[in-house]
């Protein structure tokens, strides 16, 4: 079982919409998306590389703490000085 309730409601039947967003940003960029969990052991491998690499250690333990990867549906971005001339929107299609 997942220790984070935001990996157990991402986990849960229906759950797996979602918004990523920076804490506290001026200029931020926000995903909104479907969270798919990370599986394949080559890629958590290899985004554990990267993470220590950028962070040193403490790269979760999937087992425990799930990895999820978010497939965007709309990226928002936001300049909060101007941002009713600066903000832009993409949408994706599936």
């Amino acid at each position: 079982m997942p220790r984070s309730a935001n990996a157990r409601n991402l986990l849960a039947p229906g759950g797996s919409r979602c918004c990523v967003a920076p804490e506290l940003a001026a200029e931020s960029v926000v995903v909104h998306g479907t969270a798919e969990r990370v599986s394949d052991p080559a890629v958590l491998d290899g985004l554990a590389v990267v993470y220590e690499a950028k962070y040193g250690s403490g790269f979760p333990d999937p087992g425990v703490d799930p990895v999820f990867a978010v497939r965007p549906d709309r990226v928002i971005a936001v300049v909060e000085a101007d941002f009713t001339g600066r903000a832009t929107r993409w949408t994706f299609d599936r």
